[in-house]
């Protein structure tokens, strides 16, 4: 190690029904070139053989602590308990179908500790199927705290399974257990931590592997997931700006559109993404070139992900304003990272 600190770090690792992934995301967080961890994993009411290979790795690490829910209690609670037994100096977060790569928390905390005011770093990711093969590569579009902040109107700005995090900021600011959060949580989190100031940056290595998963929250709970998300995001909204917008408006922000998207709202929505730019950049008082190029970045991505979104689902006229949107817009591509961030979305 390159640092004379060597924190404890709590791995916190929520586990259900993940098998036949969890041995390889528990050794991949095992084989870490950091060592110094309390590995905490939490098997919530598994009805498979979670729970017993849990215990066998436990048994052969010392670092393992195992954790069982007398019954399923889902995933903020469970995250939740996790924040408040952790005994480490920061939490990395991960999930049990997912990969580390075995650098990945020793690269984060040097990034902590070289840059005291940062209260949480995120990364990039491979994406993987069910079975381990790359499908394509997540770089983040942003690395500032501004930029982030900028991004959290529109999506999610940080990765969660893939962060390091100071554990005072999570012992403070708990997920919420709320109805409209359910499936959505990392991002409410993150925003509310934004609106209170906590500094949230990402850094461009890619040291995870996220798997797509057909048993996934995205993939069974799209729906609820969705309609939760866009709820989110419009308080969001309303706290930062005191501005109400629909939630056809906010549909659109959030990338959220459905074939029942009308021209009248997408049409609104995109010149309110504009304002917004604005009104960002003159509140926040972004003078700094090279973020004002993040923002930039961030803008464009969203806008182009919008379009190609409206041409694939929704109606003739929609699409026909898409083209042209990316048509006038299509000066945004030179925005160093607009372009590798289309290829990776294409890749």
């Amino acid at each position: 190690m390159t640092f004379l600190e060597k924190p404890l770090i709590t791995v916190l690792m929520p586990c259900y029904n993940a098998m036949p992934y969890l041995p390889e995301a528990l050794e991949s967080i095992i084989n870490q070139t950091y060592t110094n961890l309390e590995i905490l994993c939490i098997n919530d009411g598994s009805t498979d053989e979670t729970g017993d290979v849990l215990e066998k790795y436990a048994l052969q690490d010392n670092r393992i602590i195992v954790v069982h829910n007398k019954e399923n209690i889902k995933l903020i609670r469970t995250l939740n308990k996790g924040i408040e037994l952790a005994n480490g100096e920061y939490i990395a977060r991960m999930d049990a179908d997912d990969i580390a790569t075995l650098n990945r928390i020793e690269v984060e905390l040097n990034y902590m500790l070289l840059n005291p005011t940062v209260d949480i770093v995120s990364c990039g990711s491979w994406i993987i199927s069910g079975s381990g093969k790359i499908i394509s590569k997540k770089i983040p579009r942003k690395s500032s705290a501004v930029a982030c902040f900028f991004a959290s109107f529109f999506y999610v700005p940080i990765g969660h399974p893939e962060l390091l995090i100071k554990t005072s900021v999570l012992k403070n600011n708990h997920y919420l257990n709320e109805p409209h959060v359910l499936h959505t949580e990392d991002y409410e989190l993150w925003s509310r931590l934004l609106l209170k100031g906590y500094n949230l940056q990402n850094i461009s290595d890619l040291l995870h592997y996220f798997r797509i998963n057909s048993q996934s929250v995205s993939r069974k709970f799209t729906e609820i997931q969705d309609n939760n998300f866009i709820e989110c995001v419009r308080q969001h909204y309303i706290k930062y700006t005191n501005i109400n917008h629909s939630v056809e408006i906010v549909r659109v922000l959030a990338n959220r559109i459905d074939k029942n998207t009308t021209f009248f709202n997408f049409k609104k929505g995109l010149k309110e993404m504009q304002h917004f730019k604005i009104f960002f950049i003159k509140k926040e008082n972004v003078i700094d070139k090279m973020i004002l190029k993040e923002i930039q970045v961030v803008f464009y991505t969203h806008l182009f992900d919008i379009c190609f979104q409206v041409i694939k689902k929704c109606s003739f006229l929609n699409k026909l304003y898409s083209v042209w949107i990316l048509l006038i817009n299509i000066h945004g591509i030179f925005y160093k990272g607009v372009i590798t961030y289309l290829k990776n979305k294409i890749i």
